[in-house]
């Protein structure tokens, strides 16, 4: 069906043997060039009797190449642990984002995309996505022999309302991440509008929405060199001027 539309795709089965869903990345075949592929299926628990890690959980990553620009852009496409409401879970859920961390910049490094514009899409399950990136990004600074990717530390989240209106819950748990150094972002969908909004006495899915997650979309623009070096010059003058800068520079970029 999407090979119809125009589209290329790559697909991954979850772990679970039980259920038949996945994560999957389709792009426009006629705009992007697949450079390369790779998944990590999360390890939530160890049987130390069987020497066995429990997984159920995955993410897929993608790399791929603008046929015009020959920019490059990775991305991620996930689902973490359910159970949004109940809180305790963001531990579970933060161990799994460190895992995705430390395989999207063993990714990048062996495909050497430094480059690359990274975007971070999916249901995450969490009711804080900047919590959630903290305990993660925390946890995966403290392995002294970790790359940490700059997107950990150059992140933002396309706004949004909520995305699983039901019977059970009213929250925003899906999300588009993405580095703000390297993508501008130009649109996003408004949930409020009447072609997507499902109303509040409504609960889906319903007879206008057949999952129970409303869809996001987004619309970037990639930053131009100048653009990016106009961004670095001002994180640079913040942290000299001892005012807060969010984004660590590289030596590179401190030159």
């Amino acid at each position: 069906a999407l090979e119809g539309l125009g589209f290329a795709s790559c697909w991954k089965k979850r772990p679970r043997a039980s259920s038949q869903d996945g994560c999957c990345v389709a792009w426009r075949a006629a705009m992007f060039e697949l450079v390369a592929s790779t998944h990590l299926e999360y390890a939530d628990t160890y049987d130390e009797k069987t020497g066995v890690h429990r997984k159920d959980r995955i993410a897929l990553m993608v790399l791929l190449r603008a046929r015009v620009s020959g920019d490059k852009i990775c991305f991620v496409s996930t689902h973490l642990a359910r159970n949004p409401e109940n809180p305790n879970l963001d531990r579970l859920r933060a161990r799994q984002m460190g895992q995705l961390v430390r395989a999207l910049s063993t990714f990048i490094i062996e495909q050497r995309a430094y480059n690359a514009s990274v975007v971070l899409t999916g249901d995450l399950n969490s009711q804080s996505f900047s919590r959630l990136r903290g305990i993660a990004m925390t946890a995966t600074l403290l392995r002294e022999d970790t790359f940490t990717h700059p997107v950990m530390f150059d992140c933002c989240d396309v706004p949004t309302g909520a995305t699983s209106v039901t019977s059970a819950r009213n929250m925003r748990i899906d999300a588009i991440l993405y580095q703000t150094r390297r993508l501008e972002l130009i649109d996003a969908t408004d949930l409020n509008d009447e072609n997507t909004s499902c109303g509040d006495e409504v609960p889906i899915p319903n007879g206008n929405h057949p999952s129970d997650h409303i869809p996001v979309t987004a619309i970037f623009r990639v930053r131009s060199r100048l653009q990016r070096g106009h961004k670095t010059a001002c994180e640079w003058y913040l942290r000299l001027a001892g005012r807060n800068c969010s984004i660590p520079l590289n030596l590179d970029q401190l030159r």
